[in-house]
């Protein structure tokens, strides 16, 4: 994973979007539909989540799973023995930036190789 393929699945999130709302048509053609906070989260989470897989990483929160930590992290195992965290991602699209700052603050203790932060 690097930052260029974290770009495409931002790029596909905000195209999906757009479609939605109609914002590829005339604007007496557009609809009122708003990509609210909840519906972001859980779409980045699913991207990335199925991106995974493709780097032989286990995804947490997985299905059913709470968040640990971080909103999202890689993790690389062998033979059941953790061997490194790929990507760590905070997601904090509050108003406040109180939440921002301490997500970040967070993120930096992380030793993932790839730490995103959306906000």
């Amino acid at each position: 994973m690097n930052v260029s393929k974290v770009k495409e699945i931002f790029k596909k999130l905000e195209y999906e979007a757009r479609e939605r709302k109609g914002l590829n048509k005339t604007p007496a053609e557009r609809n009122n539909y708003i990509w609210k906070s909840p519906v972001k989260n859980k779409e980045i989470k699913e991207q990335f989540a199925k991106e995974a897989e493709n780097y032989n990483c286990q995804c947490r929160p997985g299905d059913k799973k709470r968040e640990w930590l971080y909103d999202l992290v890689w993790r690389n195992f062998e033979s059941g023995d953790y061997i490194s965290t790929l990507l760590a991602m905070e997601i904090e699209l509050s108003d406040g930036c109180g939440g921002i700052i301490y997500d970040f603050n967070k993120l930096l203790q992380s030793d993932a190789n790839l730490k995103i932060m959306v906000f």
